[in-house]
Parts: C-alpha cells; sequence; structure tokens
C-alpha cells in the first residue's frame, strides 16, 4: 500500500478529528485495520491477475472455437461436395446397368440366331442346297456357306461380348471410385464428428471461463468496497491525534519511578520504494527506471496500452475519470516541484499500484486517500505523465504490486519481514511459512538498503518525545533530548490499553480514555492490569527487518510476553495515550529508560 509524506492540511486534520469524535476509535485496529486492508489489497491483486488471465484465456480459447467452426463448415462443404459425386455415380452405374443390360440382352439375341443358323444349316438337305447353287459364283460351296455365316454371327458376338466387357470394366471402375469416395465420406463424418466434439469441449470451457470472470468480477466488486470502507476507517484512525497542546499533559513521574523516552527510523510499513530514498536519487542525476528497479529489485519498466477511465471515491463522492489525463495527472503523494525524475518514478508506480482498479473499471473504486493513492485533483502531474504514458512495473511480464511509503529509514524490508504484512491475528503470531509465502510470492519486495538516498527526509531518524513547540511535520531527530520522556503512570496507562481484548472495550478507546476507566475494562474482560510497569523490552522481526515484532513489559504484578502487544498496536495506542504530541511514526523504534 502506498504510504503519505504527511502533506496533510490543517481544515483535513481538523475535519478527521471531528469524524472520529463521532465514531469511536478502536486501538487494536492500528495492527488489525491495516492488516485487513494489505490482505484485502493482496486477494485484489492476485485476483486482477487472474481475471485477466481468464480472459486472455478465454480469447484464445474462443480463437481456436472459430478456427474449429471454420473447419466444421469446411468439413460441411466438403461432405456434400462428396454426396453429390456419389450421386452422379451412382446415376452413371445406372445408366451402365442398363447398357449392360441391353448389350446382354442383344448378346443373347445374337446367340439365338447363331444357334438357329447353325441347326438350320445342318439339318438342310445337301441338295436343297446345291439347288441354290445358281445363286452363288465361283467354288461357293454349302461348307463355305455356313462358315461365313458362322463366322458373321461369331464375330457379331464377339463385339457385343466386348463392348460387355468395356461396360463392367467401366462399372468396375465407377465401383472403384464410389468406394473410395465412400471411405473418403466416412472419413470426413468421422473428422467432421471430432471437430464437432471439439468445439462441444471449447464451448463449455469458455463458459466455465466466462463463469469465472463473472464470479472473479463480482469479487472483486465486492472487494473493491470493503478495501474502500476498511480505507475510510483507517484515514479516520490516522488523523486521530491529539492536536495541539490543548491535549492533557505528562502524568508526573513519582520519586524514583522509570521512565522512557523513544525514538526511531522511517515511516508505515518500509515495504517498496521510499518516496524520498527516489528524491534523494533523482538528486544524484538517476533516472526513473533507476529508482524503480533498484527499489523493486528484478523489475521491468514497460509501456502497455493503458485502461481508458478509472472510478475515484473522493469526499463521499465517486468520480469516473479519464485514467492517464486526469486521475494520474491529479495525484498528490510528492511535490510537484521535486527532481522530475522522482516525480516520473512516482508516476509510473501509482500507475501500476492503480492499474488493477482501471482493469476492472467500473466494478473497482479507488480511494483518494492515502489508504490507497493522494489524489488532490488538477494537472499537476500531467506533464510527468505524458512523458512516461502508459509505463508500469513489471515483473517476469506481470504487473508488479508497487507498495511506496514516505521514508525508509535507511533501509527497506523483504516483504515477509514486515510485521504489516505478516501477522496472523488468530494465532497471533507472525509465522515463519507465512513469512516464507510472502518472500516467495514477491521476489520483488526485498530488502534495499537506501541509506545515501534516503537521508534528507525529516522522518529519516526522528525523536518520539515531542513537546508544544515541537511539529509531528518535522519531527526533531533522534538525538533529540529536548522532549518530555514519557512516565511510569503514562507508560502502565499505555501498557493496559494495549492489553484490552480485540472486539471488546477497545472499540471505546479514546484519547481521553483514564486509567481508571481501562482497569475497570481489564476486570470486566477478565485481563489482570500490569501494575506500576518498571521494565520494557522490545523484540525485533528480524530477517531483514528492524522493526518491533512485540513489546514485552515487566510490573510490580506480572509480566506482559509475547503474544500480547505487538509493535504496531502499541505504536498506535502510544500514538493515541501518550502526552501532548508524542508520536511514533513507524514500528521501527528504540527506547531508553530513564
Amino acid at each position: 500500500m502506498p504510504g503519505k509524506l504527511y502533506q496533510i492540511s490543517f481544515l483535513a486534520i481538523a475535519a478527521a478529528v471531528f469524524l472520529c469524535l463521532l465514531i469511536p476509535a478502536r486501538a487494536d485496529e492500528s495492527e488489525d485495520l491495516w492488516l485487513e486492508i494489505i490482505n484485502k489489497k493482496g486477494e485484489q491483486y492476485t485476483l486482477s491477475n487472474r481475471l485477466e488471465e481468464i480472459k486472455a484465456y478465454q480469447q484464445s480459447l474462443q480463437g481456436q472455437l472459430n478456427q474449429l467452426n471454420g473447419q466444421l463448415g469446411l468439413t460441411d462443404q466438403q461432405l456434400q461436395a462428396v454426396e453429390n459425386q456419389i450421386d452422379q455415380l451412382d446415376k452413371e452405374l445406372v445408366g451402365l446397368e442398363q447398357e449392360l443390360d441391353k448389350k446382354q440382352k442383344s448378346l443373347n439375341s445374337q446367340e439365338d440366331i447363331r444357334h438357329q443358323a447353325t441347326r438350320r444349316l445342318y439339318k438342310t438337305a445337301k441338295g436343297a442346297w446345291r439347288s441354290l447353287g445358281w445363286l452363288f459364283t465361283g467354288d461357293l460351296s454349302l461348307a463355305a456357306y455356313q462358315k461365313a455365316l458362322l463366322d458373321r454371327v461369331r464375330q457379331t458376338i464377339l463385339d457385343i461380348n466386348g463392348q460387355i466387357a468395356l461396360c463392367r470394366q467401366d462399372q468396375q471402375s465407377l465401383e472403384q471410385v464410389q468406394s473410395e469416395l465412400l471411405g473418403q465420406k466416412s472419413q470426413l463424418a468421422s473428422l467432421r464428428s471430432q471437430l464437432a466434439g471439439q468445439a462441444n469441449q471449447l464451448q463449455a470451457q469458455i463458459e466455465s471461463a466466462l463463469s469465472q470472470s463473472s464470479a472473479l468480477g463480482s469479487r472483486l466488486s465486492s472487494l473493491s468496497q470493503e478495501i474502500n470502507e476498511a480505507m475510510v476507517r483507517h484515514q479516520q484512525l490516522i488523523y486521530q491525534s491529539k492536536g495541539s497542546c490543548s491535549g492533557r499533559a505528562p502524568t508526573p513521574n513519582p520519586a524514583g519511578a522509570p521512565s522512557w523516552r523513544f525514538w526511531g527510523r522511517g515511516t508505515e510499513h518500509g515495504v517498496g520504494m521510499s518516496q524520498y530514498g527516489a528524491y534523494g536519487m533523482a538528486k544524484e542525476g538517476k533516472s526513473a527506471n533507476d529508482i524503480l528497479t533498484f527499489y523493486y529489485s528484478g523489475t521491468q519498466v514497460a509501456t502497455l496500452s493503458s485502461p481508458g477511465r478509472i472510478l475515484v471515491s473522493k469526499d463521499g463522492a465517486a468520480y469516473d475519470l479519464l485514467f492517464e489525463e486526469e486521475y494520474l495527472a491529479g495525484i498528490g503523494e510528492v511535490p510537484n516541484n521535486w527532481p522530475a525524475e522522482a516525480i516520473k518514478a512516482q508516476v509510473i508506480a501509482a500507475r501500476t499500484y492503480a492499474w488493477p482498479y482501471a482493469q476492472s473499471y467500473p466494478n473497482n473504486v479507488i480511494c483518494a486517500t492515502e489508504s490507497c493513492q493522494v489524489y488532490v485533483g488538477g494537472q499537476g502531474k500531467r506533464s510527468f505523465v505524458d512523458q512516461t504514458r502508459g509505463q508500469v512495473v513489471t515483473y517476469n511480464g506481470n504487473l508488479a504490486q508497487t507498495y511506496y511509503f514516505s521514508t525508509s529509514g535507511g533501509h527497506t524490508d523483504d516483504v515477509g519481514d514486515s510485521p504489516s504484512f505478516t501477522f496472523d491475528k488468530s494465532s497471533r503470531s507472525f509465522p515463519q511459512a507465512a513469512r516464507e509465502s510472502k518472500n516467495s510470492n514477491f521476489p520483488y519486495l526485498r530488502r534495499v538498503d537506501d541509506r545515501q538516498y534516503d537521508s534528507s527526509s525529516p522522518y529519516h531518524s526522528w525523536s518520539g518525545n515531542l513537546t508544544c513547540s515541537d511539529s509531528q511535520k518535522n519531527p526533531p531527530n533522534a538525538d533529540y533530548r529536548g522532549g518530555t520522556p514519557i512516565s511510569q503512570p503514562d507508560m502502565t496507562l499505555i501498557i493496559n490499553a494495549g492489553l484490552l481484548k480485540d472486539g471488546g472495550y477497545l472499540d471505546s478507546l479514546e484519547y481521553s480514555t483514564s486509567q481508571q476507566t481501562i482497569l475497570s475494562w481489564l476486570e470486566e474482560e477478565g485481563t489482570t492490569p500490569i501494575e506500576n510497569v518498571s521494565q520494557l523490552e522490545l523484540v525485533k522481526m528480524g530477517g531483514s527487518s528492524d522493526r518491533i515484532a512485540w513489546v514485552k513489559a515487566t510490573g510490580s504484578n506480572r509480566s506482559v510476553d509475547e503474544g500480547s502487544i505487538t509493535g504496531t498496536r502499541f505504536r498506535y495506542v502510544y500514538n493515541l495515550l501518550s502526552p501532548e504530541r508524542d508520536w511514533l511514526y513507524s514500528s521501527w523504534f528504540d527506547l531508553g529508560q530513564e
């Protein structure tokens, strides 16, 4: 999730504080609500990518189906052509059979003539034939006459036999062609059946993909609503501060009782790009591409065809904006007078972050606060948007999850080592498997040492103990000793507030809640409060992170060990209940006991 640069107007703070007076804050929401947003955004990111994969898969299937339908149409034409050829052959075969029948009848008739002539020749008296001698010339005899007659009949029979043989050859050739065509027809019918089966399977797969797309679209829509509701609440919590010095003064410390001073580094979750680090890199001549590939390890900057529009929720209304020309041009986040390459890097990261919202338009709405990305409107970033149009951060060809924040404090964290991304509320632990899974799923969100670039930020190294003359927008350095240390009574108040149960009186905790009220709530919840805190111990996340996983405490009657108060919860309760303007800007903090 993007962070912020604390560029918040007095009116915005006043309005947010007023809202928070109307809606009680929950102390556990510092960790719970943040984790809810992170997890939902992770789900949103995964579902958006999955939706795009399904859409691409669906388009591929449709292309295959169109190709198969074309083949099916061609097969139908081929089948019809073969059918027509078979029908024509059937007609020709019928004609041949009729011709053969005629020739066979003619042959039979000629054979009858031959038989009759032969019989008559041999039955006729020899004398009778001689009496016809005047009809002949030369030495023509009865035998010669008989032979000539028989030869003529025999030749006629041979001619008819030859014609019959030719007809039968034609018939056999046609029958062979007919057989081949029938085989071809059978093969085409089988092919058509196979193609039709494949088309039916593809159609079923397309319908399944459409169903999945519809379900994912519905989930993304509801997820967007859930995220926006959580972000609105989170925004209220961020601005719920102690205001000016109208709040209560530090509680006097008993004689000899310990007190604590806090200092720390950086802001927010510490994962991804440090905005002040980008500022420092640009000042040293680094390009936007250099900045982005430095903070998002192993990524590339690619140019894609931008989505057309995006829905933005701002001041209780939804705005339908052009993605590039209106929304990105009106992004806040960093000042417009920063170095150009730092602003371009911010615009590209912001474009990448907002891309899934725009791709899901109009089913996804992005908020206009630092819980999403700060959108102020106008055209302040327009020239930088035009110079980077369509440019996004990718990893292995897919959109990267471009988390960013104000200040690293010297280094960013592996996403799996950040307490904001790996806390499991149900077990109240930071499971190693979850940490490893986060690092595996987001290999580009890894620790980057950027002390040389990030040091110009006012939050690079800060003191958590402030006075009325100090500003939370520009806190003193970590070695500042002018703030009033947290007294034992105030620290006991803070630790006891951190012990309230999730979903119980934590919902009612406010800046003005007294120690006595917190003690009564703990009694009702069956939790033994701690008395007279004498010692604090910070347990770090370890790995790539210096942030605090657990705050342990020792009192005069009991101890608070790991599993009760996370660093993020302690930060929230501290910011809510500590006196004056005392403030922890991140969960990367340290303490000194005085």
